[in-house]
């Protein structure tokens, strides 16, 4: 069963790989803490305790689960159709009844047209805490810190290689938003500013081109991709939209994820210079969609789709995705 589920995720990484996409951008925040996905939420949710029945309140979880953890497996197609391969490890812990803390690690295999590279990718850490929960209604904020885990300089066959192949942005940054849901309606903002530059030395103009070379046409490969030498990335608003839909064990989400980089990028240049990476502001939209399914109390799967309609023109943060794709599970222990 398991083997039959990774063969279909592959089957669908290989056929959005063909399909047309203009890119996605996700920074990191958009799987955060309370920011994720609608059909991820915290269980203490589900009962208004101020109005709930005298059953309900005898039957009800006042302090839920005290720990979770996950593994997603993500597939998504980069620059140039580059194959992007990602294990995501979670790990939850509630300190307080309404307050969780999370740990998410990512472990990086990317495969293109110049190379491969493999690599740790961002550590994430976030706290949400649900400040107001009820049974139609849930409210929650999550603030958090990425941390690099590389200074995004990888290499093959010791040529440096372009973000597009990095498993880091290789910059600190925080992050905060709030969460919103009613009935079956949910509604994120979030925000996420990243500090500094990183060590990249990714530049496409010092690329040599040859005509006459045998390796031309990886010349020209290796070319068409951004410069991103010391990237300084601008800041990151998100909105997320999302309509749930219960049918009985199965949880069903479909929504709109707009992106938006508030500021132009900036790399340094081959003279030294520091120089603004010109329309690599402006707007991501992307569609998602997500099913999960309730196995037992504690155990659930999950799978998740991300595609855009609309994406910035430039992308030197190499966050290019035509499409993604998510496969979980999740355990949540007592």
């Amino acid at each position: 069963m398991q083997f039959r589920l990774l063969s279909i995720l592959l089957t669908l990484c290989l056929f959005f790989g063909k399909a047309a996409g203009q890119g996605c951008s996700d920074p990191g925040i958009c799987t955060s803490g309370s920011l994720n996905a609608a059909n991820t939420q915290d269980s203490t949710s589900r009962i208004d305790f101020t109005e709930a029945s005298f059953d309900e309140l005898l039957n009800a979880t006042v302090a839920s689960e005290k720990y979770r953890i996950g593994a997603d497996f993500a597939c998504g197609i980069g620059d140039n159709r580059t194959a992007i391969y990602n294990l995501v490890l979670r790990f939850s812990i509630r300190v307080k009844e309404r307050m969780l803390v999370n740990i998410k690690m990512p472990f990086a295999y990317i495969s293109g047209n110049i190379g491969t590279t493999a690599g740790t990718g961002d550590l994430t850490l976030t706290m949400q805490n649900t400040f107001n929960s009820g049974k139609n209604i849930n409210m929650a904020y999550t603030l958090g810190v990425i941390i690099p885990t590389n200074t995004a300089n990888l290499k093959y066959k010791d040529e440096v290689m372009p973000m597009a192949y990095q498993s880091s942005l290789g910059l600190f940054s925080a992050l905060g938003g709030l969460s919103f849901r009613y009935k079956q309606w949910a509604a994120v903002i979030g925000y996420q500013y990243s500090f500094g530059s990183n060590s990249n030395g990714f530049l496409s103009e010092t690329v040599i081109l040859d005509s006459n070379a045998e390796n031309f046409s990886d010349q020209q490969k290796r070319a068409s991709y951004f410069s991103s030498q010391k990237l300084s990335r601008g800041s990151d608003l998100i909105l997320r939209l999302e309509r749930g839909f219960q049918i009985k064990k199965l949880s069903i989400a479909i929504g709109v994820l707009p992106i938006l980089r508030l500021s132009n990028s900036s790399i340094v240049d081959s003279s030294g210079t520091t120089v603004t990476v010109l329309n690599s502001d402006g707007l991501t939209f992307n569609i998602t969609a997500g099913l999960s399914y309730q196995l037992n109390n504690s155990t659930y799967i999950r799978l998740n789709y991300g595609s855009p309609v609309l994406s910035r023109k430039v992308r030197p943060d190499g966050l290019t995705r035509s499409s993604v794709i998510i496969l979980g599970v999740g355990v949540k222990l007592w």
